[in-house]
């Protein structure tokens, strides 16, 4: 039984003839979609329409957790034929993505589509109701296309997909409803014009070509609210996918005649009530409809605003296993007069809100200092290019750093740091707001090296840029700006430093608090001395030598006499700082007194500031960082290690 079948209602002549044909064997294709409560009534009707006594076999490319639970099958004595146990694709499909700007991506699709003119192509979106005004625009544009979606009836879903497989239509216009069951032989091209939140779901959908051994090509559309589903889905497949071709300048010819086509669809809807809310209609859906007829009225503007909401559509890291970001945004249109000389420097972090309302002051400045474990396989420029707070200036953590060592970001000299932060155009009266798209990650760093260096007017953005769209503001994107020339100009600046050239006018001045960064001989001193207490802030196992450490070469253990508090346990389900009264309980059950000085360490000296952040917080505001940690101590063999058992 497949899950297409049941969108309708089983009536007893169904069942009759269902317990005909299934007498003794049960079939459920696409048993994943099946087992969802979706299906429940349906498919219990089936379950208890048909003997007990009989042989059930589920089928499906996707096996969850429901399959393999088997929670309403009721299986004895199951065995499970697996053909592949890792997520693929096949070879024979050429899979590519390009990242585009959500205000230009039906220009893409039109591009794309002219381009592979006579293909046939399934264009897969979010809404039903974006598949219709799809439909339209491509209409409007001479190209044959057609929608389907679960709204539909059964008969015009039936109808729709004859026109698409006799070739009257060679676009099809889908939701996922036309993933999976369908038997469509050959589909030359699939375009993701959303991409899933599901990275499953993007299986099904380009499975639906290069089948049965013929090639294909899937093109994935993604813009700067869908990056992290669109990673979430190059780590199931395994590899990076190429970049799909095109210039810029050639498809944005073609914008007048998509804008005019989407102007017209839009008016089309409206005369039919595409635009109505149904009857049941969720929120978000609501949201989604009014993102892709351009709808921003007051109202809609109000509602974002000032309810409490939940995290929107297009808000990242929903596959992280966290319980949704819940928080009542202020009354931001009441303007929070701006100073940061005002800001208390012991609380070391501000709130989205907070930044929301002063982010167009002249004397406020935000950096991305976006920085990944080199096993996420995550592009931190390429992600700030897609997405970013509008305004923000790109720190590079790993180019704004020494180059006389191979130790990985640490601190460079003064005269580079200075060097650096003037081509960003950063001066010393400037308040800066720091944020990261982990939420508080490597923002904590950065936040770290400007204090060693003197300046204490910065501060992190609480929740980092997940809290920043989980908040429903806006974000930005740009593929060549003038803060990415900025970007490279400082790490161009440090290099002229290091080779003794001169970097071009200082805006900035450094004034170096040498107590707030440690070396291998004080860290290598301290065991014996005792004069700061050594808090390690890598993962357990790792801290206990029972896991291996991530770099090549680099023994696992930890610093004699250092205790152990993970990064994680500084920060709350939605990645922001955890109150002051929390973080003293965390630091007490581990021995840490407040009333003596602290060291930190970690893997690279990246998350020992995420525990100089809480402790900051507590009011111990000179927590020193050691800065080559356990990837330089490690790599010694004359430093002493312990393990713990």
């Amino acid at each position: 039984m497949n899950a297409n079948v049941l969108h309708g209602t089983l009536n007893q002549s169904q069942c009759f003839y269902i317990k005909m044909l299934l007498d003794i064997i049960g079939v459920l294709d696409e048993a994943d979609r099946l087992l969802n409560e979706d299906f429940e009534k349906a498919l219990d009707d089936i379950l208890n329409a048909i003997p007990r006594d009989r042989h059930t076999y589920l089928f499906s490319a996707t096996m969850t957790k429901k399959v393999n639970k088997l929670q309403r099958a009721c299986l004895r004595n199951p065995v499970k034929i697996e053909a592949a146990s890792k997520y693929s694709t096949v070879d024979t499909l050429k899979q590519q993505y390009r990242f585009v700007p959500a205000k230009h991506k039906d220009c893409y699709l039109v591009y794309i589509l002219t381009e592979m003119a006579g293909c046939t192509s399934m264009v897969f979106t979010r809404t039903c109701d974006a598949t219709r005004l799809l439909s339209f625009i491509l209409r409007n544009l001479n190209i044959r296309a057609i929608p389907i979606s679960g709204q539909m009836t059964q008969q015009k879903r039936l109808g729709a997909l004859n026109k698409f497989k006799s070739g009257e239509c060679n676009v099809l216009v889908c939701t996922d409803v036309a993933s999976r069951g369908l038997d469509i032989p050959s589909v030359d091209m699939v375009i993701n014009y959303d991409i899933p939140a599901s990275s499953k779901d993007y299986i099904h959908r380009v499975g639906r070509t290069a089948r049965a051994g013929r090639s294909g090509v899937a093109i994935s559309l993604v813009n700067q609210y869908e990056l992290e589903w669109y990673l979430q889905i190059e780590k199931l497949i395994g590899k990076k996918l190429p970049e799909y071709p095109a210039q810029e300048e050639v498809v944005l010819q073609m914008l007048e005649s998509v804008t005019e086509a989407k102007r017209l669809s839009q008016m089309k809807l409206k005369e039919i009530g595409g635009t109505k809310r149904r009857k049941g209609g969720n929120e978000e859906e609501e949201e989604d409809i009014e993102r892709y007829l351009g709808v921003k009225g007051k109202s809609s503007k109000k509602k974002r605003q000032f309810r409490v909401q939940a995290e929107s559509y297009h808000t990242t890291y929903k596959t992280s296993g966290r319980p949704p970001l819940l928080m009542a945004s202020a009354a931001i249109d009441a303007r929070t007069n701006f100073s940061t000389q005002s800001l208390s420097t012991n609380d070391p972090v501000v709130s989205v809100d907070w930044l929301h309302a002063n982010l167009r002051e002249p004397d406020l400045k935000v950096l991305d200092a976006s920085w990944y474990m080199p096993d996420e396989q995550r592009n931190p420029i390429q992600e700030y290019q897609v997405a970013h707070i509008p305004g923000a200036l790109f720190f590079d953590v790993d180019g704004i750093a020494d180059r006389t060592t191979k130790l990985p970001h640490m601190l460079p000299s003064e005269d580079a740091f200075a060097a650096a932060a003037s081509a960003l155009g950063i001066q010393n009266k400037d308040g800066l707001v720091v944020y990261d798209g982990k939420g508080i990650f490597s923002a904590a760093r950065v936040w770290w090296m400007f204090r060693v260096f003197g300046h204490d007017r910065i501060w992190v953005l609480d929740g980092g840029l997940p809290r920043w769209r989980a908040s429903g503001y806006d974000v930005e994107s740009s593929a060549s700006s003038d803060a990415i020339l900025k970007a490279s100009a400082a790490s161009e600046a440090i290099e002229k430093v290091y080779q003794g050239q001169t970097a071009g006018p200082l805006t900035f001045q450094t004034k170096l608090q040498p107590h707030l960064v440690w070396t291998l001989d004080q860290v290598r001193r301290n065991i014996e001395e005792k004069t700061h207490q050594h808090i390690d802030a890598r993962s357990k196992p790792r801290f206990d030598g029972a896991a291996p450490e991530p770099r090549k070469g680099i023994r696992s253990g930890h610093v004699p006499g250092s205790k152990c508090i993970p990064f994680p346990e500084m920060l709350d389900a939605s990645q922001t700082l955890l109150p002051a009264d929390e973080l003293k309980n965390r630091f007490s059950e581990e021995g840490i007194s407040l009333e003596h000085p602290v060291v930190t360490s970690c893997g690279t000296g990246v998350t020992a500031c995420i525990l100089a952040l809480g402790l900051h917080r507590l009011g111990k505001t000179d927590v020193a960082v050691y800065d080559g940690s356990w990837t330089e101590w490690g790599a010694h063999s004359d430093t002493p290690v312990d393990t713990s058992s």
